[in-house]
């Protein structure tokens, strides 16, 4: 529940500060008529490099990158210091999600210790939080990965390759016959129209 409302609320909160955001440019037409494909562009380009920012882990890179457009004058000096308060406080908890979510997505054991190996080398996580990782991914992460091997083949045009992709894994027995057929009507009727 806890994990729910902090979501929540991290999503509140990038939309507070987009919205601070965004309003002044729109605010900014004299003439009142919008062009949209202009500011839709720009907006655009503004959340990218937001969201850019925010899994940088490395303070040294985000200081140099708000340096660079500081001096380039895309932003004031007062932008530039919100913009860093906004880093500090919230680019942690985006790093952190993309990186669990990637790990739990990974197919290989092996691998996933070597990269939290490496993390507890690094001091970015204790020990501890490494065997509890690795133990969440044991229990959970055929789960993600079929999931998303799922919402790769619904996504797919081809059904000929879907098809295919799905005997193989009957043949391999990772999926019974019944599952993939259902994929099938399921992504038949998503690509029926």
């Amino acid at each position: 529940m806890k994990r729910k409302i902090m979501i929540i609320g991290g999503i509140l909160l990038v939309l507070v500060v987009l919205a601070a955001w965004t309003v002044p440019v729109f605010a900014a037409d004299p003439s009142g008529a919008t062009q949209p494909s202009a500011q839709s562009t720009q907006l655009g380009s503004k959340l990218r490099v937001i969201v850019r920012l925010l899994m940088v882990q490395d303070e040294a890179r985000v200081d140099a990158f708000i340096a660079k457009a500081k001096d380039a004058g895309k932003i004031t000096a007062e932008q530039a210091t919100k913009i860093k308060e906004f880093w500090t406080n919230h680019h942690a908890q985006f790093a952190k999600r993309a990186v669990f979510v990637r790990l739990l997505r990974a197919q290989d054991g092996a691998k996933v210790q070597a990269f939290l190996d490496k993390g507890v080398a690094a001091g970015k996580i204790t020990a501890e939080q490494a065997t509890k990782i690795k133990e969440f991914w044991t229990n959970h992460h055929e789960r993600f990965a079929k999931r998303a091997i799922l919402v790769r083949l619904l996504r797919a045009q081809d059904g000929a390759k879907v098809q295919a992709f799905l005997d193989k894994g009957v043949a391999a027995g990772k999926i019974t016959v019944e599952q993939a057929d259902k994929i099938v009507t399921l992504w038949n009727k998503l690509h029926s129209k």
